[in-house]
């Protein structure tokens, strides 16, 4: 399977150039692949809240219809483009991660990305949700939670770590690291930034440099250059 030649069909379908021959392939596709499916399923029941559920349902009917030969009456009232432009950032970012070598091996990472005036939520194997913001990049290796449970960011993102107290949690920037066992925190760390700006929402994290060595607490912030 050409996985490459898969995640340009979902980009062609949600950028409405896709083909009624392309349709039926990627139509086959998710309906062979159970971990597809369901995503492809709850992806769209946890959509953007600030969406009117009502349009989000009948989004929901057109995808299943056009894609998995559901019988549903055709829909004209919905502002298609509109709707494609905010779903096609999550189930492009989904995709990247989804198609990644099926045989990878401790040292492959895993990438995730955020185009420039997009998001992407990544939900980690953990269970660590990471929201990550506008150009901004998040990575993490195939053994991630074996010992430890780290990720490499490049922009910014929001973290809720998910608690674990066997394994620390740590977000590398650089030669920074945050190191935490279940909390909420920012962290803004662009490459063109000065500074590495660590935000302390809930719980507590511990921030490692050569420089520094520093246990936040909720409300705190730490600038690091």
């Amino acid at each position: 399977m050409d996985k490459t030649h898969y995640k340009e069909l979902i980009e062609k379908y949600f950028e409405e150039t896709i083909t009624d021959v392309e349709i039926k392939e990627l139509s086959d596709w998710i309906k062979n692949d159970r971990q597809l499916h369901d995503w492809w399923e709850q992806e769209f029941e946890r959509s953007d809240s600030s969406m009117n559920p009502v349009l989000r349902d009948k989004l929901f009917a057109r995808i299943k219809e056009e894609t998995l030969g559901k019988e549903v009456r055709p829909l004209r009232i919905i502002p298609w483009k509109w709707v494609a432009a905010i779903l096609l950032p999550v189930c492009v970012a989904f995709f990247t991660y989804y198609l990644l070598d099926s045989s990878p091996t401790a040292e492959t990472p895993f990438i995730v990305k955020a185009g420039k005036g997009d998001k992407a939520t990544i939900e980690l194997p953990d269970g660590t949700n990471v929201v990550l913001n506008s150009a901004s990049q998040l990575s993490y290796l195939n053994n991630f939670g074996e010992n430890v449970r780290r990720v490499q960011l490049n922009g910014e993102a929001y973290f809720k770590v998910a608690h674990d107290e066997k394994h620390a949690f740590i977000v590398q920037i650089g030669d920074l690291e945050v190191k935490v066992l279940g909390t909420s925190f920012n962290v803004s760390a662009y490459e063109d930034a000065k500074d590495v700006t660590v935000v302390l929402l809930e719980g507590k994290v511990g921030v490692y440099a050569q420089k520094i060595s520093h246990i936040m607490k909720p409300g705190d912030k730490i600038e690091y250059n």
